[in-house]
């Protein structure tokens, strides 16, 4: 194993820029000991992270691998939390936990038509944005335009020129309602806290009202 610096120093990186790397899972190897511990890093796959890194084909490749991996588990209603205490996932959700732990690991079947749809504004993927929304709600966190934006590492005036509002709203869980406006946002609303099934469903439905725009 290996410490952030010393990957940042080979790979000519700020460490605030490996980290985030690892926070979005582009570093292959990288593991976090405790739930919110220091990253670290498997040096048995360093040839690997050299690759990605040096051969932007490669990375594409594993970009592409990469947000299929995430889709499935946003399908799923598999948390980050979840990811970083699998003790506690196997107690809430065995079948979860066994997907994760025991199961021979397939991608959804929709996941790259999904993340291949573009915005009717640009080419960018609203596939992308809508899981991105939704992965924000399943880690407990509001689905808001800035959050949003951060996520796909752009500003948010960027991310309003990449999408539609309607886009963005869909993204965000936001119904217009004869003018009212529901943002679901998870674990803020006590007994309608979503289960991983409802998850599913919502993500689901999400996907299902942009095929039919």
């Amino acid at each position: 194993m290996s410490s952030l610096p010393t990957i940042a120093h080979e790979l000519g990186l700020s460490l605030r820029s490996v980290q985030r790397r690892c926070e979005r899972g582009e570093i292959p190897g990288a593991y976090r000991a405790k739930k919110r511990g220091h990253w670290k890093v498997d040096l048995n796959r360093w040839h690997e992270i050299r690759r990605i890194w040096t051969d932007p084909a490669f990375l594409r490749a594993a970009t592409k691998g990469r947000d299929a991996f995430y889709f499935t588990l946003t399908a799923k209603g598999i948390s980050n939390d979840d990811l970083n205490d699998l003790d506690s996932l196997k107690e809430r959700d065995r079948e979860s936990y066994d997907y994760i732990c025991h199961e021979q690991f397939r991608v959804h079947p929709k996941a790259y038509d999904a993340l291949e749809r573009q915005s009717e504004r640009s080419k960018h993927s609203v596939g992308m944005l809508i899981m991105k929304g939704e992965r924000l709600r399943l880690n407990g966190q509001e689905s808001t335009t800035e959050n949003l934006a951060r996520e796909l590492g752009v500003s948010v005036p960027t991310l309003h020129r990449w999408y539609l509002p309607q886009e963005i709203r869909r993204a965000r869980g936001v119904e217009d309602t004869r003018g009212r406006v529901d943002v679901e946002v998870r674990g803020q609303r006590g007994s309608q806290t979503k289960t991983p099934r409802e998850s599913k469903k919502r993500f689901e439905k999400r996907f299902s009202q942009a095929d039919d725009d």
